[in-house]
């Protein structure tokens, strides 16, 4: 059975990608990608429902990334999403 927590990194898919590389705040601030971030809060989000696990966390992040490439694929410029 799996760890619940959130201090542990999760590997997830490659993140290396030139497409997506910056985030843009709610308080505008522009700061590296990190999807990490986007395991852990998902995480929390299941712990505090108790409705899922750290492999769902990641299967979660891993498919909002693929997403984000998505879009960043179809954008003109460089592209940055808000959070």
């Amino acid at each position: 059975m799996e760890k619940q927590g959130t201090s542990q990194q999760l590997p997830v898919v490659d993140t290396t990608s030139e497409l997506l590389r910056k985030v843009k705040k709610r308080n505008s601030d522009t700061v590296d990608f990190d999807i990490n971030k986007i395991v852990n809060a998902v995480l929390k989000a299941l712990i505090t429902t108790k409705e899922g696990n750290n492999k769902q966390a990641k299967d979660v992040a891993n498919a909002v990334y693929v997403d984000l490439l998505r879009e960043a694929v179809k954008s003109d410029s460089e592209y940055i999403p808000e959070v």
